[in-house]
């Protein structure tokens, strides 16, 4: 053949709906290149080694063949059982990565469910077996038997297909323990030791080190056209948890930009509670901080509360409540997407008023006491708070602290939840001053 598809397009694969859709490879210069899909037709030539071709946006459908013809030769490549759909990138960290097979998940998914995956193989271009590794992943179909992807990126998919009726491709990609910075486009910018927070500018090229899992993991993606990228991440970033946000935001726009869509969606989960540090340190607090700010200051952001979520088994949850936001940006309106999260604040003498987004039908309260909430005064010394839970407000009180600055709630690396909202989600952690 004279030209070849990326590693990226096989049989089983889902295509993204409603968005034009790009095919490319690679092949010899001058080569003309025709591609059928469901009735259309486009081509383009092959130039400085590259190609790419664009279809125009189309409903959905589950099976349909794609064609690719050298116009020259006539040579085909022919993929079958190609469905349009709705297209997710994942991406994240450990929590992310617990496989379906492991037991660990409730409930069972033995039902059919109409969702297909491409994992990306978890190498990095420093491994030998990179290249081979890459150009054997092939899409799977999990109701022909051949899924091989994560928990929570399973139950992702069949919810969103589930609701839609259409079917759900997930491409996975995911690493633990790995910086945020690990996963930035880094082409372009110079030295990055001096343009970005966090970096050894001397460690030895790893995993770990900027730009390696991106040029690893993602680059071999781009620009496969999408609905948007689910980021379950962060964990890795507590040493470096107050240059989080920067280094956030450097990610993003740079994915957006290797897309050539700057509006491509991303959900963020927000980080659970973990235990491998300090229950009241504030690392993992400032990580879930920054990761809200994202939410609230860019377009084309959700937020995926997973504060009680840290144990593999709500893998299931996790899946769900992504699938959640994301139905909440496609068709707007989803009755318990989004998490109570705090409006206002008024201060009354040695009560404080805390007020909710997203708090309709009030709050649920789970076990002895709704705690978690810490008022401090001048002093600036914090002390545990008497939450009065009233409808869809809280009013809080302190013995020690006559007339309340500032308020926090689950300003902890790791700490018990037990407030949520009748759609069982858990208040998003904050911090205010008067």
């Amino acid at each position: 053949m004279r030209f070849q598809v990326s590693a990226m397009f096989s049989d089983n694969m889902v295509l993204q709906r409603g968005k034009n859709i790009r095919v490319f490879g690679t092949g010899e210069d001058g080569v003309k290149i025709t591609a059928q899909l469901c009735g259309f037709t486009t081509s383009c030539t092959v130039a400085n080694g590259k190609w790419r071709l664009v279809f125009p946006p189309m409903g959905a459908c589950r099976f349909t063949n794609l064609t690719l013809t050298d116009d020259e030769t006539d040579d085909e490549i022919v993929f079958e059982r190609v469905a349009i759909g709705e297209v997710w990138l994942v991406c994240g960290g450990a929590g992310m990565e617990p496989p379906l097979e492991d037991g660990t998940s409730e409930p069972s998914p033995e039902e059919p469910a109409d969702v297909r995956c491409y994992a990306i193989p978890r190498r990095t271009v420093l491994d030998e077996d990179y290249e081979s590794a890459l150009k054997a992943a092939k899409w799977s179909d999990f109701n022909n038997g051949g899924y091989n992807g994560s928990a929570a990126g399973f139950y992702f998919a069949k919810t969103m297909s589930e609701y839609l009726n259409i079917t759900v491709g997930i491409i996975e990609c995911h690493y633990g323990e790995t910086p945020t910075l690990s996963w930035l486009n880094t082409e372009g910018i110079g030295d990055v030791a001096t343009v970005l927070s966090g970096v050894a500018p001397d460690a030895p090229r790893g995993k770990l080190s900027p730009g390696v899992l991106f040029e690893s993991l993602i680059k071999p993606v781009c620009p496969y056209t999408l609905s948007g990228v689910l980021w379950y991440h962060g964990e890795a970033d507590g040493e470096r948890a107050n240059a989080h946000f920067m280094n956030l935001v450097q990610v993003i726009d740079r994915w957006r930009e290797a897309w050539g869509n700057h509006g491509l969606t991303f959900i963020i989960g927000q980080l659970p509670m973990l235990g491998d540090k300090p229950d009241d340190g504030d690392e993992y607090p400032l990580i879930r901080e920054a990761q809200m700010k994202m939410y609230d200051i860019f377009k084309n952001m959700g937020i995926c509360v997973l504060l009680d979520c840290a144990d593999r088994k709500y893998a299931h949850e996790v899946g769900r409540r992504f699938a959640m936001q994301a139905l909440n940006i496609i068709n707007g309106g989803c009755d318990g997407a989004c998490a109570p999260t705090l409006k206002d604040a008024i201060w009354r003498g040695d009560t404080v008023e805390l007020q909710f987004n997203d708090a309709r039908g009030g709050f649920k309260v789970e076990g002895d006491e709704p705690g978690g909430f810490e008022v401090c005064g001048t002093d600036g010394v914090y002390y545990p708070a008497i939450a009065d839970v009233s409808g869809e407000k809280i009013f809080l009180t302190c013995e020690q602290v006559s007339q309340p600055v500032a308020v926090r709630y689950l300003w902890r690396n790791n700490a018990e939840i037990h407030i949520k909202s009748m759609f069982g989600l858990p208040i998003v952690p904050f911090r205010i001053t008067m």
